[in-house]
């Protein structure tokens, strides 16, 4: 049985799952179980193994079958252009295609939006399990006519394994707070007697660049450089341990 101290400082620090039934109580109920619940947490940073960079192409007219028409002769130049380089077409994936009006910005006599012409675009999304190809995919994009690089995602094939290593390392964390925590309350930390996950995932970094196609086009003249970096592996449990005195 605790001490009423112990469960002062237990109720004081927010670890103690049963409460006295009144102020003079020296002990717990009978049949309640004294525990502390923690929570723990790691990261691990972990080097892509894949990536998905979209590819585009976006051009203005001054009717839409002209935009459409110069957009769709480019997307094919740019596909084959792709699949050149070793990339099955299983991994190319149309990701956006659009046509919109683009308008005046003073409107008509009779207060209507005057139409000036059309825009037209097409992106596609290639994913990549070589990422030693992925400067020479863009190039090759941009040399068929490419226009717009919207992103490059760098990820994991299969995050399995690097999740179970991040839970591991977060049970670990669980541990230590909790021994240090029932030493300072001068108590032994006993057997675990609940988990719970509470999240586990992969926050790959996402590189955006919006680039204009006179910026695209100058990027032929050297090869694109591209450094994958790492992804972020985090996890979080509850663990609920059993306490002695």
């Amino acid at each position: 049985m605790l001490a009423n101290k112990h469960a002062s400082l237990l109720a004081a620090a927010g670890l103690l799952v049963w409460t006295a039934a009144n102020a003079g109580a020296q002990s717990p109920p009978e049949g309640t179980v004294a525990s502390m619940l923690v929570n723990g947490s790691a990261q691990l940073e972990v080097e892509p193994d894949e990536a998905i960079v979209r590819l585009g192409v976006s051009f203005q007219a001054p009717d839409a079958a002209a935009a459409q028409s110069r957009v769709n002769t480019t997307a094919r130049a740019i596909l084959d252009a792709v699949k050149a380089k070793g990339i099955a077409e299983s991994a190319i994936q149309t990701s956006r295609l659009d046509l919109s009006p683009m308008y005046e910005n003073r409107r008509s006599d009779d207060g209507a939006p005057t139409v000036v012409g059309y825009q037209a675009s097409n992106v596609v999304s290639v994913t990549l399990a070589e990422l030693g190809k992925l400067g020479e995919v863009i190039d090759a994009a941009i040399g068929a006519g490419a226009n717009r690089v919207e992103g490059i995602a760098f990820q994991l094939d299969d995050d399995a394994a690097a999740t179970q290593r991040a839970l591991a390392r977060a049970i670990e964390n669980a541990k230590a707070k909790a021994s240090a925590m029932a030493s300072a309350l001068g108590l032994a930390l006993g057997p675990v007697l609940e988990v719970q996950e509470a999240g586990a995932f992969v926050s790959p970094p996402t590189y955006q660049p919006r680039f204009a196609r006179v910026q695209a086009m100058a990027m032929v003249e050297d090869s694109t450089p591209v450094s994958p970096g790492t992804v972020t592996v985090t996890a979080n449990v509850s663990v609920r341990y059993r306490l002695g005195e």
